[in-house]
């Protein structure tokens, strides 16, 4: 991502935290990005964890990319609910558990091929695809990476993602079949 900024120009600084130097993950290709632009901070060397409230409120960003434990990305949150939409993104290692409870069972209608099937209350929409045969990439199925996105054809997606933002979302264009569902009787989407 920081070679993708540097490419298209635009100004970055990466904050990598740890527990300690040994815990972080590509430690040496960091450190050999540009000094003044990457901020190590170790739990164990420092005291405790790295002060988000000062970091956040104290540079002019434009946008933040945050990806971590639970914790930190639960405060990165809460210290940007005033910022614009869309300017904050994260990836989680692992998603919110969803109450599946009230889940009904819909149908899912294939627009390219004319395919349908029942979505059981049991199953996510991506189970249903391959069920019937049909292979879509997927990576995680816990709604965190986005690789099983799909354009809505017709239909309104009950989101269970952490990919979309709540504007995507509420455009009900696309969705994430690994978890979501759908909020009537039928969804068409683009496959």
């Amino acid at each position: 991502m920081v070679q993708s900024a540097r490419k298209s120009g635009l100004d970055w600084t990466l904050a990598a935290c740890a527990r300690s130097s040994s815990r972080l993950a590509f430690l040496e290709e960091l450190s050999a990005l540009d000094p003044a632009r990457v901020q190590f901070h170790f739990d164990l060397a420092q005291s405790g964890p790295l002060p988000l409230a000062t970091l956040l409120a104290g540079s002019p960003w434009d946008a933040v990319y945050a990806c971590g434990p639970a914790g930190m990305l639960d405060a990165i949150e809460a210290l940007t609910t005033s910022w614009s939409e869309g300017s904050v993104r994260m990836e989680r290692f692992k998603a919110e558990q969803k109450d599946a409870s009230a889940n009904t069972a819909f149908e899912l209608v294939l627009a390219r091929s004319g395919q349908s099937i029942e979505v059981s209350a049991a199953e996510s929409p991506l189970d249903a695809l391959e069920r019937m045969g049909v292979e879509h990439p997927f990576s995680c199925r816990e709604g965190l990476c986005g690789t099983c996105e799909v354009s809505v054809i017709d239909g309104v997606p009950d989101h269970r993602d952490n990919v979309l933002d709540s504007r995507e979302k509420a455009s009900g264009l696309r969705f994430i079949p690994c978890v979501s569902r759908c909020s009537g009787r039928k969804l068409v989407i683009d496959l």
